[in-house]
């Protein structure tokens, strides 16, 4: 939902953090100077309008920077099954931000596709990634199908991240307290640092749980019964449609309670919920 996103201080925080968590990475996995390919490909997954991407590739240039006299060469193949947004991604690097260009030469790849068709149409084997990414996208598949496809499709040395909310954050809270008593569609599973963790665990993969980042978002027009916009919001935060009109007065309430008892309020009166993020890293 954009306008939460909007109202929030989310998209900061996120592109902030996957760059530093793209930086750390890269420095990670090539301080040995093991890698002798010229170009270092990576893999996005639900890349949408590749705002995240940029800040991506632009800490893995810096890392390579850090390193080299000459400039970096990635190559980005980006897998989003959203023709809009794959358009606004091409629009956006038609030219080459300067931040990134003056530091990398950068070639894009674009496959207008869901994972599971990407991973349908890719042999496991062919195209080896350096760095493979989900920020935010992990939730719309299998986690555990998709990283052991994407883990065979690192090259030795590689690493992939996911982003993710952590256990004891609002939307996991949220997704326990809505469980049993609503759809929740394709967000029957919000999946934690936890679950990454068991999963890595299980398939004996070396991982790494990064720093945490914070953010807020602004929830203040769901107390407004009179609210379009917080009408909106609910149906977001419940993945319910006209949950406002449609939910039982007894279970309304107590998703309003939770709301109230989750949110503080800041010197404006606003109400904020806090939301913890963190990535795990795979390693081959």
């Amino acid at each position: 939902m954009e306008r939460l996103l909007e109202e929030s201080t989310y998209t900061k925080t996120m592109t902030d953090f996957v760059e530093e968590v793209a930086f750390h990475v890269t420095t990670k996995i090539t301080k040995d100077g093991l890698r002798s390919s010229p170009v270092f490909r990576v893999l996005g997954v639900g890349s949408g309008k590749g705002k995240a991407d940029l800040r991506i590739l632009t800490g893995i240039a810096k890392a390579f920077g850090a390193s080299r006299t000459k400039k970096a060469a990635i190559h980005s193949v980006v897998v989003e099954p959203s023709a809009e947004m794959i358009e606004e991604f091409k629009t956006s690097v038609s030219p080459l931000p300067q931040s990134l260009a003056g530091v990398a030469d950068v070639s894009f790849e674009w496959h207008e596709m869901t994972f599971q068709k990407f991973s349908e149409c890719f042999p496991q084997k062919e195209s080896l990634f350096d760095m493979i990414h989900f920020v935010a996208s992990v939730y719309y598949m299998d986690a555990e199908i998709a990283l052991s496809y994407c883990y065979q499709k690192l090259a030795s040395g590689g690493a992939m991240f996911c982003t993710v909310v952590l256990e004891e954050s609002f939307f996991p809270k949220m997704s326990r307290k809505l469980h049993n008593k609503v759809d929740l569609g394709s967000a029957q599973k919000i999946y934690t640092e936890v679950d990454l963790v068991n999963i890595a665990r299980k398939n004996n993969w070396k991982y790494e749980k990064l720093w945490m980042a914070k953010y807020l978002y602004d929830i203040t027009c769901c107390f407004d019964e009179s609210s379009k916009e917080g009408s909106i919001l609910l149906d977001f935060l419940t993945h319910q449609r006209d949950f406002r009109r449609t939910a039982d007065q007894a279970f309304y309430n107590e998703v309003g309670d939770f709301l109230m008892e989750e949110s503080s309020t800041n010197d404006n009166g606003r109400k904020l919920i806090e939301q913890e993020m963190t990535a795990v890293v795979l390693y081959k």
